[in-house]
């Protein structure tokens, strides 16, 4: 009776111990491995640096190494599913502004002739249809901003012409020959 005792405390102690030694040594065998799979994964990330370096002392024309990365992103991305879209941070704050109302803009549509900003449209009950705008007409200045004969991009005449809601931006436009400032 003695000696099934002696079995009944050795069994659990046993069975204790052999788990303790699998899970050190399960540990030890997994580290080495996820190890070689990082170095493995290092090595393509090694590649494209390089790729990008030659791009960059080769390449004929210049390259935004910023841009050229977003769009490895989004390439990648679609390439696993084609409803998967990469926004890059830039862009995210801006649909963030648009998705949340949290900014306002004048109230019209235009589009860049020669240089000069030209209102195609004024959007109905917006600050600009109280203010008198009219489609055709060509804004000159935005808040004291010359605007008008000089290199102008639509991201750049977007960003003059909204802000916070309830701010006030001052255009100056040209109607026919003639120049008049609105808020």
């Amino acid at each position: 009776m003695e000696e099934n005792s002696n079995v009944n405390y050795r069994l659990p102690l046993l069975l204790a111990l052999t788990l303790i030694i699998g899970l050190y040594l399960g540990n030890l065998l997994s580290a080495g491995s996820s190890d070689a799979q990082l170095s493995g994964g290092a090595a393509k990330y090694r590649k494209m640096q390089d790729i990008i370096e030659v791009l960059d002392k080769k390449y004929v024309d210049s390259l935004n190494g910023e841009e050229l990365f977003e769009q490895t992103i989004s390439d990648m991305l679609h390439k696993l599913d084609p409803h998967s879209n990469y926004i890059a941070a830039k862009d995210l704050a801006e649909m963030t502004e648009s998705i949340n109302g949290e900014f306002g803009g004048v109230g019209v549509r235009f589009f860049i002739l020669r240089d000069t900003v030209c209102i195609t449209n004024v959007i109905a009950f917006s600050p600009s249809a109280k203010a008198g705008l009219k489609s055709g007409d060509k804004i000159i200045e935005v808040n004291g901003k010359k605007i008008a004969k000089k290199k102008i991009t639509n991201d750049k005449v977007m960003s003059l012409l909204k802000g916070k809601e309830n701010t006030i931006v001052t255009v100056k436009i040209d109607r026919n020959g003639k120049q008049f400032t609105k808020e």
